[in-house]
């Protein structure tokens, strides 16, 4: 009789500008961007891929969305886009409008092979390693919440679009052994590989 363990499905970690893209998908995006990402999701679909989120994404993502409102609106009232975030404050959402960003962040979660962890605690370590991350490397504050967060769960790749971040971070990762080893990749490159 022959025994086997179960082959341990792969994890990856979807930065906040992958689920951006997605979403500017819908409305107006370029054809490249929507076959970019119907390429990733068919990839994670077919290979049977678990994908990581944490709240920090979905935080993010609501921002993004509720920035681009609250903006547009700042722009219509004759506003220039340097001006916003002076003035953003002025400026509120409407219920229907809070319901389109909430709607964005629903659709995720809908999807069967997203797992949010929603208890993401942070201990002593994980505070000191925000630290050299921001300041060592010049990650930004969140990406270095995600790069924490792609450790903790065990993630394989950290999927960004935002080519600094990877940069910043591979070689965070290669001088030192903060994190549990992964690595950050482009979708692109996420896509074509075997």
């Amino acid at each position: 009789m022959v025994f086997c363990c179960k082959e341990k499905k792969m994890k990856v970690y979807f930065d906040a500008n992958i689920w951006i893209d997605h979403a500017w998908g819908f409305f107006n995006e370029s054809k490249k961007v929507k076959k970019r990402i119907t390429e990733l999701f068919d990839k994670i679909e077919s290979k049977n891929i678990d994908v990581v989120i944490s709240t920090f994404v979905n935080a993010e993502i609501s921002n993004h969305f509720k920035d681009w409102i609250l903006m547009k609106k700042s722009i219509e009232d004759g506003f220039s886009y340097r001006e916003f975030r002076s003035i953003r404050k002025k400026y509120k959402l409407e219920k229907v409008e809070i319901k389109k960003v909430d709607d964005v962040a629903k659709k995720i979660l809908q999807l069967n092979w997203v797992t949010i962890v929603e208890k993401e605690t942070l201990h002593e370590e994980d505070l000191k390693i925000f630290m050299e991350l921001t300041s060592q490397y010049s990650i930004d504050s969140i990406d270095a919440l995600h790069s924490i967060m792609a450790a903790k769960t065990n993630c394989r790749y950290l999927i960004t679009n935002d080519e600094t971040f990877i940069e910043q971070l591979n070689l965070a990762l290669k001088e030192n052994d903060l994190l549990n080893e992964f690595s950050a990749i482009t979708s692109k490159n996420f896509i074509n590989l075997k």
